[in-house]
C-alpha cells in the first residue's frame, strides 16, 4: 500500500480495506492465507459491486505511470482476484489439495516480484 493511504475521489468507501492494497502476489497470497473467511467476505462484499466503476476509472491510466491513489485502487482489485476463489468456491483461505494447504508453499520461490 502506498504510504499516503489515498484512494481516488469517489472510492472513499473502500478506505476501510486499504490493508488489502498490496503490491506483490506474494503479499496478497500471504494476506489471504492469514485472513479469516469473515474478513475476506467483508472485503469481497465491499469490492465486488464497485468493480465496474473501478475498471472504468483505471482505464484512463497507463499501468506504468499510475498515480499512487490509482495504484492503491488497482492493488485492491488484484487482492479481490486473490480472494475470490476462497469466497466463491473453496470456503477457506487455502486452495484445497495444494502445496498451501499442505504447508509447503514456502518451498516455491516467486522470481517475478
Amino acid at each position: 500500500m502506498n504510504e499516503n493511504g489515498l484512494l481516488p475521489p469517489g472510492f472513499e468507501d473502500l478506505t476501510l480495506h486499504l490493508d488489502w492494497a498490496l503490491a506483490t502476489e506474494a503479499a496478497r497470497s500471504k494476506k489471504r492465507l492469514t485472513s479469516s473467511m469473515e474478513a475476506m467476505q467483508k472485503f469481497y462484499d465491499a469490492m465486488l459491486p464497485r468493480v465496474d466503476d473501478v475498471m472504468e476509472h483505471l482505464s484512463a491510466f497507463a499501468l506504468e505511470t499510475m498515480p499512487p491513489a490509482e495504484q492503491n485502487l488497482f492493488n485492491l482489485c488484484l487482492s479481490l482476484s486473490e480472494v475470490s476463489f476462497s469466497v466463491e468456491v473453496y470456503g477457506q483461505p487455502e486452495v484445497p489439495n495444494s502445496m498451501q494447504e499442505l504447508g509447503e508453499a514456502e518451498r516455491f520461490v516467486i522470481v517475478h516480484d
